[in-house]
């Protein structure tokens, strides 16, 4: 049996390391549209807005205009196949799209440079066209995609 020199066994590991990082811990599954009943939705992200929320990020703007709504639930009911939860975890994302119903809060759609989050670190990847695509609909662009350590926004 041979030995490894370090910078092999290095490269190994630094290599399968690599590998797990894309493996998914469950095979994608397909999710249920967006509840019923959605009245209000509430655009939170990290950075570029300023009123502060409960938990992560600050409000960017609340949406109860039900045609707006209803392009906004199009948008993720678009996507319900491909979700699954990568090994090394879902992707922290700074823009989130909370829906409510009668004030009660139901789930959440988080829109990030190159994927989309729903449920409980459940992810999808995402082109670039459809990130822009979403952020279109919330009124934000990409500039909102950083989180708080980046450089601050120009102007």
């Amino acid at each position: 049996m041979s030995r490894l020199r370090p910078i092999q066994l290095m490269f190994s590991l630094g290599a399968g390391l690599a590998l797990t990082a894309c493996i998914e811990t469950a095979p994608p599954e397909a999710l249920a549209p967006v509840s019923e009943g959605i009245d209000e939705v509430r655009i939170v992200a990290s950075v570029g807005c300023t009123r502060s929320t409960q938990g992560s990020g600050n409000l960017c703007q609340t949406i109860s205009d039900p045609d707006r709504i209803a392009r906004i639930e199009a948008f993720v009911d678009a996507r319900l196949e491909g979700w699954s939860t990568p090994f090394a975890g879902a992707p922290i994302l700074s823009i989130h799209v909370q829906f409510y119903r009668n004030g009660e809060f139901i789930e959440s759609f988080g829109i990030g440079a190159e994927s989309f989050e729903r449920r409980t670190f459940l992810s999808r990847r995402a082109k670039r066209l459809e990130v822009d695509e979403a952020l279109s609909l919330v009124d934000l662009n990409r500039s909102h995609l950083r989180h708080r350590t980046d450089d601050p926004i120009p102007g």
